[in-house]
Parts: structure tokens; sequence; C-alpha cells
């Protein structure tokens, strides 16, 4: 089975750095586009989790510009305004376990 969309939903947490990587390695194995989620909630945006969410957008560029993947962020606005459209128009979805931080 090959994958065309993947998408990976990224938080502040150490694990949302890992599903990164296996999510650039998914989309690198089978040729797909790749779209990452800000899936922070609004309260880590201006708590202490400020600093690492500020920095989920341009984590996931520069990974995919590094991988040589084509790839869409879609940040934690438009996330929560769409909801979740994005789950309905992919091949697979990498995304936290529920009992995580996030």
């Amino acid at each position: 089975m090959a994958y065309k969309d993947i998408l990976v939903y990224l938080d502040p947490t150490d694990a949302a750095q890992d599903r990164l990587r296996l999510a650039v390695a998914m989309a690198q194995a089978h040729g797909a586009r790749l779209t990452g989620v800000d899936a922070s909630s609004e309260a880590a945006l201006g708590g202490a989790w400020g600093d690492r969410a500020s920095r989920i957008g341009p984590e996931f560029e520069a990974a995919i510009k590094e991988a040589g993947l084509v790839g869409r962020f879609v940040g934690t606005s438009a996330a929560f305004t769409i909801g979740g459209e994005y789950g309905h128009c992919v091949d697979l979805i990498i995304a936290p376990r529920p009992e995580d931080e996030a």
C-alpha cells in the first residue's frame, strides 16, 4: 500500500519530534505529501510551553525542506477553526496517544 498524503499532529511535547521524524521517513519512503497540524492547546501558547509551541511550524518547515518533501503546515488558529477536516483527506494520520501530555 502506498500513502500519498500523510498528516502528523505536532505539539510542544518531546514525543512530537519523534512523530515528525517518523512522518518524514514515511513520506520519503512513499513519495507522499506531508501535512503538519499544530495540535497545541491555546493554553500552551501562553504558558510554560509557549517557546516550544512557537517553534513547531519552523521545525516542520525545516524538516520537509531538508528531506526534499512537498508539504504544508497548518497553524493552531486554523486547526481549531477547521476542526477535523484534515483527517478526512489523508491516507495516514500520525497522532499522539490520548494519555500523553498533549
